[in-house]
């Protein structure tokens, strides 16, 4: 397995490419992220307001034309997702936008995960050369073998707690 590419311990191995790819991954997502989040915010009232002034005029219009409420309700919606369109471009902003992240996310995690167990034992003997097999000193506190399941269960309930705050706030 991967062990003689790094000069630290396995463990340190995982968190420090963990930390080194998601970084590379996620990080330029986020804050493009984070700032059409923040344009989409800001652009509310504005939003509201069109809203309310296109919905005044267009009750005029249905008013003289004589217009049933569906007519109206369905010519002010489609006319304001033509404006919120238009506006969204113009400020380079989109709520799908949002879901950028998400689309990356799952597939590093799930291809990260793939890698780090091919890694723990896959043999490859043209390598071997190369890197060493990880043995049961690599571990870390509690967890002395890597390679094995951890008996306390310990990790798995700090990574649900992890997830659970990361989501909550």
């Amino acid at each position: 397995t991967m062990m003689a590419g790094a000069p630290c311990p396995w463990w340190a191995s995982l968190v420090l490419g963990t930390v080194l790819v998601r970084t590379l991954a996620t990080l330029p997502l986020s804050v493009v992220q984070q700032r059409s989040t923040a344009r989409l915010l800001a652009l509310q009232p504005m939003l509201k307001a069109w809203q309310n002034t296109m919905a005044r005029q267009l009750a005029r219009e249905a008013h003289e034309q004589q217009w049933h409420y569906a007519q109206y309700s369905q010519l002010l919606q489609r006319r304001y997702k033509e404006k919120v369109r238009q506006i969204y471009w113009q400020n380079r902003c989109h709520p799908a936008m949002g879901l950028a992240l998400l689309a990356v996310q799952m597939p590093l995690f799930i291809s990260m995960s793939l890698a780090v167990r091919r890694l723990c034992g896959l043999p490859v003997p043209w390598l071997e050369a190369y890197f060493e097999r990880a043995d049961d000193e690599a571990g870390l506190l509690w967890w002395a073998d890597l390679t094995a399941a951890d008996p306390t269960l310990v990790l798995p309930v700090v990574i649900g707690l992890t997830h659970l705050a990361n989501v909550e706030l």
